[in-house]
């Protein structure tokens, strides 16, 4: 993935690194990774775009992967740079989707280009823990860890994550995933981890996610944590939102809550899967962007 990994130069001279893949002349879709995450994870899109006419492009967000760093970085002010890798390939309209943390992001370039973004697609998404208690009881209990911290700003977050990224460095991918995070794992995740192709995956995408150091990381996540400065109810074109009952990661009623609270929204609901199973299975993500109901499943 590092040999097929582009770079784009925005006008302000920072750098964005990203992934290309799916069929070149097929619709545009641009993907959102998790928190943390990389451009790595897109690579799964790869044959299912190809097979439905979709191309993909995949942005490192700031100071993540080989992206530079990005001084007022917040989920709003980060919109614009969408706006301008979207013009770069000459995507006038496009689909965004969200996995995980990525999630936030898509929601906040619907909210901020409404007539630009066509279709939204929602991954085992984040909702607004920062702004709804109703979701408080929610969370996983690291989170609770991370919200509190929240209140202090984003520089408590850093030594986390450089303890994570040392973790997916120095430790074996089995050890990383199966042992150090077994305690946020549900029964789905942990079968999903038994496979040692997982195993390696979810190792390497830590690793790029820190590539530059924490900070970027870092920052990416307390804003989840946080208000989010918009709200959802404004996002009017049509939401898919694809969440498995087994996630500890993002829990089912995160879905929930984003399906009772945009209007245009589908809800997918997966039955003993949790948040890993879709890092690698993303084809019915791809073919709900193809349909157009916008029927409120539950």
């Amino acid at each position: 993935m590092d040999r097929q990994t582009k770079t784009v130069s925005l006008s302000d001279e920072r750098t964005v690194s990203y992934l290309d893949c799916g069929d070149p002349d097929g619709d545009p879709i641009l993907y959102f990774h998790g928190s943390p995450g990389s451009r790595y994870e897109e690579w799964f899109f790869d044959r299912p775009a190809r097979e439905r006419g979709y191309r993909v492009i995949a942005p490192d967000r700031p100071e993540i992967g080989r992206s530079d760093y990005h001084q007022n970085y917040s989920l709003l002010s980060y919109t614009p740079d969408v706006a301008e890798i979207a013009s770069e390939f000459d995507f006038d309209q496009f689909d965004v989707v969200g996995l995980s943390g990525g999630g936030t992001t898509a929601l906040s370039c619907t909210v901020a280009l409404p007539n630009r973004v066509t279709t939204v697609g929602l991954v085992c998404s984040w909702a607004p823990v920062g702004s709804e208690p109703q979701l408080a009881n929610q969370r996983a209990p690291l989170d609770w860890v991370y919200k509190r911290l929240t209140a202090l700003g984003p520089i408590p977050f850093v030594p986390a994550f450089s303890i994570l990224g040392l973790a997916a460095q120095q430790l074996s991918p089995e050890t990383f995933t199966v042992k150090l995070l077994s305690g946020s794992l549900s029964n789905a995740d942990r079968r999903v981890l038994s496979d040692p192709d997982r195993q390696r995956f979810m190792t390497e995408n830590t690793r790029e996610s820190v590539r530059a150091g924490a900070r970027g990381p870092a920052r990416d996540a307390y804003l989840r944590y946080r208000d989010w400065k918009f709200d959802i109810a404004d996002v009017l074109c049509p939401v898919k939102i694809h969440h498995g009952t087994d996630d500890s990661f993002a829990p089912y009623a995160f879905g929930e809550y984003l399906h009772d609270n945009t209007p245009t929204s589908t809800l997918y609901t997966y039955s003993n899967r949790g948040h890993l199973d879709f890092f690698t299975d993303l084809n019915t993500v791809l073919e709900s962007l193809d349909a157009d109901s916008t029927e409120r499943l539950d």
